[in-house]
């Protein structure tokens, strides 16, 4: 369950960026970015990205009571001359962790189809494996590095 990488991709650094909306039934995949400095620290209609600030869900999966409580740290972390806001996420399964991961953007990734910048990279832990997991999703992409495993190949597949 990770209900939050999609805000954090865009927000998790302070990249405030609003749907263009066309109508009420409209659905859009245009995002509009304003022209302007990016922070680490602030809100927009969607997300909170203040220190302090939480969000919990809560329900069944699979016949156990999950929860998922994402938390704005006091923490920055400065990458590539950037200073970005850093975003946790705790799971767990009937009331035991099981997965912790944090994610700060502006990562660049170099991969064997391109180098891509402004990456959210996250970084998880689970009590099933031992140490941690690094991924990072890179913007109109999606997922471009998994370990040690680096993009090759994207787009839509011929129908």
């Amino acid at each position: 369950m990770k209900p939050t990488i999609a805000l954090s991709v865009l927000l998790a650094g302070g990249l405030f960026c609003a749907p263009q909306v066309f109508g009420a039934d409209s659905w859009t995949e245009t995002l509009v970015c304003p022209d302007e400095a990016f922070t680490n620290v602030g809100r927009n209609a969607y997300f909170v990205l203040e220190p302090g600030y939480q969000t919990v869900l809560a329900g069944k999966e699979g016949g156990k009571l999950a929860e998922v409580t994402t938390t704005v740290l006091g923490e920055t972390q400065d990458i590539g001359g950037v200073r970005t806001r850093v975003v946790e996420e705790r799971e767990t399964s009937d009331g035991k962790l099981v997965e912790v991961s944090r994610s700060s953007t502006n990562e660049t990734v170099k991969t064997p189809v391109g180098v891509f910048k402004h990456c959210l990279k996250t970084r998880e832990t689970t009590p099933l494996e031992a140490g941690t997991a690094t991924k990072c999703y890179a913007p109109d992409i999606g997922l471009v590095e998994d370990g040690k495993l680096k993009l090759v190949k994207h787009g839509f597949v011929a129908r």
